[in-house]
């Protein structure tokens, strides 16, 4: 079989290095680019030199117009701004796009979804297979105990800037839809002082930031006499990993289309 060719965006964070070493070794991929930020260290050194990938001697860039071979997956874990600068190199050229960024406004996700019409795109507030399968039950559950009482608590580690998490935010995007709920009205975000009475249809969403934790989601749904308790740990980046490679091998020959992380879950040929 050929080679999935591959390009990263953000290769020096956590996801990506992690992303670039499981590549290397996965003999069904090919590293064609690897990008950073203008004027990072790495720009213009090898992946082999700062990454220790053995035989990855392609140089690290700061512009997706310095790729010398063209990637037929571009994943990106970025930033907003970066994000959409490589919807469009995407776009215009005719290549497909993973990415695990998150925070996209509404005008934003517009874009992407009007760009799937021409390129393949699987966007997802987090590529685990095991959170997906939490979206999945938190809607199933939410519909089956439309009464209960929601929270939500999320812990990750102490370097991460944006509270709650995208993962959290989309859990409650969940649960509210199956309820019917619309709008933000009834999502508290933690509380403090005397708040009073808890209100009908409130979901609380609740961020911890200590220590080296990468990732923990828990969705309390309380009932007068039960309590049901439905949560992930990530034991390590391996976990969000796991879900890129099936994610690329998704994308991988496809001519368009919106994918997300529901997507994963759906059977995919990982040979």
């Amino acid at each position: 079989m050929e080679k999935i060719k591959v390009a990263v965006i953000g290769a020096a964070g956590r996801m990506g290095r992690n992303i670039l070493s499981r590549l290397t070794n996965d003999q069904r991929f090919r590293i064609v680019g690897a990008v950073e930020r203008h004027q990072h260290p790495w720009i213009g050194v090898s992946l082999e030199s700062c990454c220790g990938l053995e035989k990855e001697k392609i140089l690290v860039t700061d512009s997706l117009d310095e790729l010398t071979d063209k990637p037929g997956v571009l994943i990106d874990f970025s930033t907003i701004e970066v994000s959409m600068k490589a919807l469009r190199w995407a776009h215009q050229n005719s290549v497909n796009l993973l990415t695990g960024t998150t925070g996209f406004n509404p005008d934003q996700l517009g874009e992407f979804k009007k760009a799937s019409q021409n390129i393949a795109i699987l966007q997802s507030y987090n590529m685990s297979i095991g959170v997906n399968l939490l979206f999945k039950l938190a809607g199933e559950i939410a519909e089956v105990i439309p009464d209960a009482e929601v929270e939500i608590i999320e812990k990750h580690h102490h370097n991460k800037v944006d509270a709650p998490s995208g993962t959290a935010l989309k859990l409650s995007q969940i649960i509210s839809s199956s309820l019917g709920l619309k709008g933000v009205e009834h999502i508290v975000h933690g509380r403090q002082g005397k708040v009073g009475k808890r209100k009908p249809n409130e979901i609380g969403i609740h961020s911890i930031r200590a220590g080296e934790i990468i990732g923990e989601h828990l969705v309390l749904f309380a009932l007068p006499s039960e309590n049901i308790t439905i949560g992930h740990q990530a034991q390590s980046r391996d976990a969000f990993t796991d879900g890129v490679i099936r994610g690329i091998l998704l994308l991988a020959g496809k001519d368009n289309g919106y994918y997300g992380g529901l997507d994963l879950l759906e059977e995919v040929n990982l040979h």
